[in-house]
């Protein structure tokens, strides 16, 4: 897999903010574990928001089984799950209630956060895990601040 050079990477963010005609205040990686729409299994991507919205964009990737099964099949653009919801339909951000503290010492730690969002009149709830307690608390502080 060949890396990016960070000035491709500046260039790729520049882009995006001139696509979505905002300046995008943060981003970090993120696992969607469920609650949008009917998607059901986690999904690794980008989040990442602007003063009004916050998106999620899956990375393409093709399953290694499809590799075997199907190979030189091309990655399909319409299988990627990429979506914005407005902060002012976002109801409320919160890490889970914490765990026993002695079950916690004895098990990875998981950083997720659940976002209260308002799709059609109907409330859900997104499951999300970030990369760390930093993610989750930047994200958090941010939706606090707006």
């Amino acid at each position: 897999m060949e890396r990016l050079h960070s000035n491709d990477v500046e260039q790729y963010w520049k882009k995006k903010e001139e696509d979505i005609g905002e300046k995008i205040r943060g981003r970090m990686l993120a696992e969607l574990i469920d609650g949008f729409q009917d998607f059901s299994g986690s999904i690794l991507g980008i989040l990442f928001y602007t003063k009004s919205v916050f998106y999620f964009q899956a990375f393409p990737r093709k399953s290694p089984l499809l590799s075997l099964l199907k190979p030189g099949e091309p990655l399909r653009r319409d299988k990627l799950l990429n979506f914005c919801i407005p902060w002012s339909d976002v109801k409320k951000i919160d890490f889970p209630t914490g765990k026993n503290s002695f079950l916690s010492f004895l098990l990875p730690q998981n950083y997720r956060i659940f976002i209260d969002y308002i799709y059609n009149g109907n409330r859900n709830n997104l499951r999300i895990s970030m990369q760390s307690r930093k993610d989750g608390d930047k994200l958090i502080g941010f939706y606090k601040k707006i």
